[in-house]
């Protein structure tokens, strides 16, 4: 369809004749409509839009003359998005979608991209009448183009779903190719504008914020306008991911890479936590949690950034020594008593508990073997009593500190422990178990509930919940007993 352009507003059919040229009988014909090229005029409602929002597509005939005229309302079109990058969709009153539609009726709607690279887009769209059959069965085209071979098909109901697919699809590439001749040589494109909001920096999000050493957090980076709104970014955004290089309580991990430093990491991935932050690093025993600063740039804009933190907090791997309950040292003699370390071994069995934690591995059994056979001064024991010392001094080079045994009145507030657990020191505290004495008599029990007669250990708070770790009955929180009668603080 080389010839004349049909400018009117109807196709036009052309006609094909074949016969022999010996003069035979047998002839025959075959009709092929050329549809004309009426440019349409596309109006958009609002002509500038955001980055994800809609405008609606209006469309007027543009005669020969130039002036524009209403089509009829029943009229068809062929639309397609011929510029722009990432350049958003079209969607028929029907729900085709796509970068070109054909044989739509309007109203159509423009889709724009959810984020633009950069402040503008423009994106340019062309616009013509479409015709809905050539008529009288004949085949149709548009000037320029060529008459698209049939295929006859036999095939189950499935196969003619999937012909009636790729007919589309080849009428699709048919009206684009069609579209992409016209526009410059007779059609003009119409522009849609994008404004997109650049990014302003970044938010560095930590969930959770704090985690104990050997534990990780997931890292999400969040674009943001000055405002402080969110805001996509497009999909070949890269930031690069830092710690401090002297930084020595953890490192980035994404995707098999972990240190100091992650580079060129898609903002898909950044937006979508899979960065993470291992507290792998130096266990802060014996200091205040940590604060680890995670900063990040926008790859190839560095100075459009962002920052925020992680919490470490220390961690100590405490052990339960149950100084009776089956144990290999239960029936060990305490001391050169006529006891056993299940008899009387708690403050014995806490005071092994303590010295593992802080890194002088020791159970009770050998603990209490070493205090045997040492002086008190040296550590031993002190009439069958145990001697705090003896933490400090059995391996003095692992640094364990003793504070000095506080008695307190039953108003005592457990809170002055929260810093000291917040800094894994241990703390060896003295309750009444009533189980202990419940077959003795009534003078003991009397006696046993006001100076209290077992020990624990408390080794964190969650909450208001102090955990203990108890050498007798296996409680587990402090408030199964009540309230503390005395307490030792033991620290690196």
């Amino acid at each position: 369809a080389d010839g004349q352009i049909p400018y009117g507003d109807y196709p036009e059919r052309v006609t094909v004749n074949v016969g022999r040229v010996d003069g035979g009988w047998q002839s025959g014909s075959v009709d092929i409509t050329v549809n004309p090229t009426i440019c349409a005029q596309v109006t958009f409602d609002p002509p500038v839009v955001s980055p994800g929002d809609t405008a609606v597509l209006s469309f007027k005939k543009i005669l020969e003359d130039g002036t524009l005229e209403d089509f009829p309302a029943d009229q068809l079109f062929n639309i397609a998005i011929l510029s722009g990058g990432d350049r958003g969709v079209l969607v028929s009153g029907s729900g085709e979608t796509g970068t070109t539609l054909a044989k739509v009726s309007a109203p159509v709607w423009y889709v724009a991209p959810g984020s633009i690279e950069g402040d503008t887009l423009v994106v340019g769209v062309i616009a013509t009448a479409a015709f809905s059959t050539g008529g009288g069965g004949a085949s149709s085209v548009t000037k320029t183009e060529s008459a698209a071979p049939l295929v006859k098909i036999l095939a189950s109901d499935a196969g003619r779903q999937s012909t009636v697919e790729a007919r589309k699809k080849i009428e699709i590439e048919s009206v684009r190719e069609m579209l992409l001749a016209r526009a410059g040589e007779a059609c003009a494109l119409s522009e849609v504008v994008v404004v997109g909001v650049a990014i302003h920096h970044f938010a560095v999000i930590v969930t959770p914020d704090t985690v104990h050493h050997g534990k990780s957090a997931n890292v999400k980076i969040q674009a943001k306008d000055e405002a402080g709104g969110d805001l996509k970014a497009t999909s070949d955004t890269k930031v690069n991911i830092v710690l401090g290089t002297d930084e020595k309580y953890g490192n980035l991990h994404h995707q098999g890479a972990t240190g100091k430093t992650l580079l060129a990491v898609p903002y898909e991935d950044a937006n979508s936590s899979t960065v993470s932050f291992l507290a792998n690093g130096e266990n802060p025993i014996g200091k205040d949690p940590q604060k680890v600063q995670i900063g990040m740039t926008k790859a190839g804009q560095e100075a459009i950034g962002g920052s925020g933190w992680a919490v470490v907090k220390c961690h100590l791997s405490a052990p339960l020594y149950r100084q009776g309950s089956g144990s290999e040292w239960a029936q060990d003699t305490y001391d050169h008593s006529a006891y056993t370390i299940g008899d009387l071994g708690c403050a014995l069995s806490c005071m092994a508990i303590s010295m593992t934690s802080l890194g002088d591995t020791i159970d009770p059994g050998t603990l209490n073997t070493w205090m045997t056979n040492r002086k008190p001064y040296e550590g031993g024991y002190h009439r069958a009593r145990v001697n705090w010392e003896a933490m400090s001094r059995h391996s003095p080079e692992k640094g364990i500190k003793v504070a000095e045994a506080t008695s307190v009145r039953d108003d005592f507030n457990l809170s002055v422990f929260d810093d000291h657990l917040l800094r894994c020191e241990l703390i060896i505290a003295k309750v009444f178990n009533p189980e202990s004495v419940k077959n003795k008599s009534r003078e003991e029990q009397i006696a046993a509930e006001r100076d209290g007669n077992h020990w624990v250990v408390i080794v964190s708070k969650n909450g208001r919940t102090f955990s203990i770790l108890d050498p007798g009955r296996g409680l587990q929180t402090l408030s199964d007993y009540g309230k503390i009668y005395r307490y030792v603080r033991v620290h690196n």
